[in-house]
């Protein structure tokens, strides 16, 4: 499957009758789902919905939703407030004026003041009328959230190979300097024997062993073999279809790290050892890439 981030945003909005519903959603890194809903005061029972929709579309990362239900201005006093509350409240003023004969004198300007200073006239919307909307409008967010992190997915993609082919070029100088470590330490080694003055050919057994125990033990052949194989195994986890790969390409990571310092810890060879610099260098721009990956 192709690879996503799992850093990305969406947001979309829906309208019903006198109201709208607008979502927002943001996801970074973490190991794990973590899915976070915030809704208005009233709408907790549409929560699990959101939930599962989001579960259904995300596998990894923390996922910050925002709900806001709202009255449209346009829509006019009948969408936007109670009016049957309205009536009741003027209808008790008119008895008090009655009663303590006091003037009522409420005036549409007067009511439209208390109407946006106090909310205990605004419309109720009940979870069953906001659901068709707010599912459009999460479902519309989530699209525009996956193709975000599809959009910075191709970014890591390249920024992985292009790692990768830094490390299998590291890789390639190494092989390729690896057997003419046993022979440089042979020559040193008859250098030092021949500045202390004593006599032994360079065809002497014993150092043909001492040669011998020194190609075994700086021997770096198989974890070069085993670095190749993980090489492979990190391109197909990135083409790999179905599971998010992330994890997969962290496990890989480990792995890869583990032989380099194999290498560096038997390579007793100078420009071996600068190469598992640069071998440590890249892995671990590589894994700072990979750990943004679903």
């Amino acid at each position: 499957m192709p690879l996503y981030s799992m850093t990305g945003f969406g947001a979309a909005s829906g309208g019903g009758e006198g109201f709208s519903v607008s979502v927002e959603i943001s996801s970074v890194n973490r190991k794990q789902l973590d899915v976070s809903v915030s809704l208005p005061h009233g709408m907790n029972s549409l929560e699990q919905e959101c939930r599962n929709r989001i579960s259904s579309a995300v596998r990894r990362g923390r996922v910050q939703c925002s709900v806001v239900i709202s009255s449209e201005s346009s829509a006019g006093a009948a969408g936007r407030f109670d009016i049957g509350a309205i009536q009741s409240y003027l209808c008790d003023l008119e008895t008090v004026s009655e009663k303590i004969g006091l003037l009522n004198d409420v005036t549409l300007s007067s009511l439209m003041v208390q109407l946006g200073d106090t909310g205990r006239f605004a419309r109720v919307i009940s979870p069953e009328e906001a659901r068709p909307v707010l599912s459009g409008a999460l479902d519309a967010a989530l699209e525009k959230l996956t193709e975000a992190r599809r959009t910075e997915g191709v970014v890591l993609e390249s920024a992985l190979v292009s790692f990768l082919d830094a490390m299998k070029n590291i890789k390639s100088q190494v092989a390729a300097r690896a057997p003419a470590v046993p022979v440089r330490y042979r020559d040193v080694l008859l250098k030092r024997i021949e500045n202390l003055g004593a006599g032994l050919p360079a065809d002497s057994e014993a150092l043909a062993r001492e040669v011998a125990f020194f190609a075994d033990k700086c021997d770096i052949s198989e974890e070069l073999d085993r670095l190749e194989a993980h090489f492979i195994h990190f391109s197909k986890a990135m083409a790999e279809e179905g599971e998010p790969s992330g994890r997969m390409l962290d496990f890989i990571c480990q792995e890869m790290s583990r032989e380099i310092n194999t290498i560096g810890s038997k390579a007793n060879d100078a420009f071996i050892s600068s190469m598992v610099l640069e071998f440590k260098s890249k892995l671990e721009a590589l894994r700072e890439q990979v750990q943004n990956v679903e």
